[in-house]
Formats: structure tokens, sequence, C-alpha cells
């Protein structure tokens, strides 16, 4: 477990809660923990922590006074199904509340985030000339491998780890190859892990106090991959769709892969500019008093091994 001052605020993000076992290589990372897991670590938050929303973390954090011990907020990236199947009743359970950011172009549609196309593909290949080759013709040149499950889970890792460096308009050049070459896969895929909410998923859930709402883009772009005029248009166009389906202010945000290379200040700007009072990043760690709300730390439980932050064992 990693050092962290319970004094401070600790804001944990999450994708996804899984109520399935996972087969190959689909899920390696953690990023869709399971769904006892989870009902274990929320049923700790409410019962040992102060379990916030991320609006009152983020006052919390103007004042002067010290936090409460143990001030948790509970955070989901992305737009996944299971988020409403699995892990929502489980706040409710509990009464914990959370913030969920949503990928509004993903919402209603069949449609699925890069990394996991790429995970798709790379589980159901063993050996491919096709695969290869959009990767070279990509400019990568990184290990690839598909013999078995070490290899494709280095392959997939390196792959990822070189498009999220990469710009916005290569990476997307090679998803929408790919795409065209093994469209098979994907249109196939049955999985829950790879389902999307529903607008009235998302209308089911911002009716109950619980649940905030806020953006995260419209395709899940890094925005510092793109221009500034198309930054700018995924926050806005994000932010529209959100309030045209919910008929309320949206003003809280996070940035898409959210490392420190993914966001700058210009981003910042022009979230503020646009009305947001708060974006946490994916930066690992805690959050002391007056911490800038554009550059809060979370901590990703289960996801590459990453420990939740308090020990439970007695629970």
């Amino acid at each position: 477990m990693a050092d962290i001052d319970y004094s401070n605020a600790i804001i944990l993000l999450y994708h996804g809660v899984t109520s399935q076992k996972c087969q190959g290589i689909r899920n390696f990372s953690g990023k869709h923990i399971a769904q006892d897991e989870f009902d274990r670590q929320i049923r700790y938050i409410s019962k040992d922590c102060n379990p916030v929303s991320l609006r009152e973390l983020v006052r919390l954090l103007r004042q002067d006074q010290p936090l409460p011990e143990k001030t948790v907020a509970i955070t989901f990236d992305d737009s996944f199904k299971n988020v409403f199947l699995n892990g929502y009743p489980i706040l409710r359970k509990y009464n914990v509340p959370a913030t969920l950011f949503i990928s509004t172009g993903f919402v209603d549609q069949k449609k699925i985030v890069w990394a996991d196309i790429l995970e798709l593909i790379v589980d159901s290949l063993d050996a491919d000339d096709n695969f290869s080759t959009c990767l070279a013709n990509s400019g990568y040149r990184g290990f690839i491998n598909l013999n078995n499950r070490e290899d494709k889970v280095k392959t997939l890792t390196q792959i990822k780890a070189y498009l999220k460096s990469s710009q916005e308009d290569l990476k997307q050049r090679l998803i929408s190859s790919l795409l065209d070459q093994f469209a098979q896969i994907i249109e196939q895929e049955e999985s829950e892990n790879y389902f999307t909410f529903s607008w009235n998923d998302i209308q089911d859930m911002d009716k109950d106090d619980l649940i905030e709402i806020g953006a995260h883009t419209v395709n899940h772009t890094i925005l510092s991959k793109v221009s500034k005029e198309e930054a700018e248009q995924e926050i806005v166009l994000s932010k529209r769709n959100l309030v045209s389906h919910l008929g309320h202010e949206i003003d809280l945000f996070s940035y898409p892969e959210g490392g420190l290379d993914h966001y700058n200040q210009e981003i910042i700007d022009l979230l503020k500019g646009n009305g947001f009072i708060a974006s946490p990043s994916a930066v690992d760690g805690d959050n002391p008093l007056g911490a800038d709300p554009f550059h809060l730390k979370r901590i990703m439980p289960g996801f590459m091994g990453t420990e939740f932050p308090f020990d439970y064992g007695k629970h």
C-alpha cells in the first residue's frame, strides 16, 4: 500500500465495475474492477472514511481549516455501462456519492474507445501481417509478438504508450486502419465491459443526489495532442451535449488519459473560459489544502496493480 497522507483529500478514479471473469488479455490492466471488490472498497469508505462529492472536496480544499481525516471522493471516467449496471447499485447501497465523467460521443453508440479496440484485436490474434503493417505504417517500431499472453500484454502496453505520446491525428489514422482490417472482431464483441451508457442511464443517475455528472470530451481526445481550436470544440460540445440532455449546468471536467503531458495551461484556460471549476488529472497522489482544482491528483485502485489506499483487512 502506497504512503498516503490521510489528512489530505483523496480522489479515487475508477473506469468500470465488472461482473465477468475476463479471458485472455482482456482487462489485464484491471481497468474494470471486480464487482465484489468494488463493494468491499465502497463499504469500507462508507464506514471508515469521510466520503464527499468531488464538488464538496474542491470546496473543502479552498478553506483554511484542516480536512476531516480520510476525506475521499469517488470518480469514474469514460462511459462504461457496467458502472450503471454494477457500480451504481453499490454506491446507492452504501450511500456514497460519486462523480461520473462522460465522453458524450460514446453515449447511445456501439462505439469502443481506442485502447479497448487495440485490446480486443491483440487478444483475438495469434499472428497477422496486416496488424504489423498497420503499425509500421503509423511509425510504430516497438515490440510486436502475439505468441502468448505475456507477449500480447507487452505488445499492447507498448503500442498504447506510443499512441498516448503521439498526436491525435496519427492515433486516429491507425485506429481507423485497424478497424477497416479487423471490423469483424469489433462487430462481434458482446462483453458488457465494452458497452457504453445510454442517455437514459445517465439521466436516471443524474436524478440521484448522490451522483454528479461531468464532461470528459466528446471523443475521449487527448487535448494536448490537438490544436487549440479542436480542443475547445471537444470541451464545448461535450458540455453542450450534457446540458442539452440533463437540463442543468455542467461545470466539472476530467482530462482524457490525464497524464502530465495530456493537458497544459492552455487547456486549463479553455476550461475556465467555458465555466468549469475543476478538472482532476490521472496523476497518482493525494491533495493537500490549497491544491489547484485543475491539477488534482487521483488514485486508481486495481489499475496495473495499484493498491486500494486504505488498510481494510478487518472489513
